[in-house]
């Protein structure tokens, strides 16, 4: 429906525009997780989605400002990821991914982990002490985007033990093992992320107004 009413090619800043944009935004992010999820082809496709959400927006909503002074919108940062999601599943998991060789799903496993590592490292953590300044609703946003991304580490490294490595005791040593690893410490990161969502502690980060 906001495919329909256009609102992925809106252009403004007032709020009215805002509202039909972020409306957008989120359906295609709701769309990447599910795609991803169960496997199917997402619902609203890369290419409906003009640009990305602005990532200091004219009405401050969504930006989270940390310690150090940096600012880091969510919804910008969620679109981010949701179009890395969009390539893991035509990279991995659509009908022409499957029928891909070993070596293939391995060189696209290194591909999407490379950009993801990009994404992230501009996502700031929330383990020890830089966290939050005492809001707990605050700490959802940074939390939910820390548990996205781990999520998606298994999605992709998870296509080498569960399908690439399946006929290749090599490629399971070589290439499987590690990815299995990874998609535990993933696991473990997650379990912890979930623990830090109930603070107990001093907060450093505030959500602008």
């Amino acid at each position: 429906m906001a495919v329909i009413a256009g609102y992925n090619t809106k252009k403004g800043s007032d709020p009215e525009t805002l509202f039909q944009q972020r409306l957008f935004w989120n359906a295609y992010i709701m769309s990447s997780d599910i795609s991803v999820y169960f496997g199917k082809a997402p619902a609203v496709w890369d290419g409906l989605v003009s640009c990305l959400p602005e990532k200091i927006p004219a009405d401050g909503r969504g930006n989270l400002t940390f310690q150090d002074g940096s600012t880091m919108n969510v919804m910008y940062q969620r679109v981010a990821l949701a179009r890395i999601r969009g390539k893991v599943w035509s990279m991995l998991y659509s009908p022409s991914a499957v029928a891909m060789s070993h070596q293939q799903i391995y060189n696209h496993v290194i591909e999407l982990e490379h950009e993801l590592d990009i994404w992230k490292s501009g996502i700031p953590e929330f383990t020890g002490d830089i966290l939050y300044d005492g809001n707990e609703g605050r700490l959802v946003y940074l939390t939910l985007i820390h548990l996205r991304y781990y999520q998606l580490v298994i999605s992709i490294h998870s296509v080498l033990f569960t399908r690439a490595s399946s006929r290749d005791p090599q490629i399971r040593r070589l290439k499987a093992s590690p990815s299995i690893a990874k998609c535990v410490q993933a696991a473990r990161d997650a379990v912890l992320g979930c623990r830090i969502c109930r603070p107990t502690g001093r907060w450093v980060l505030r959500q602008s107004d």
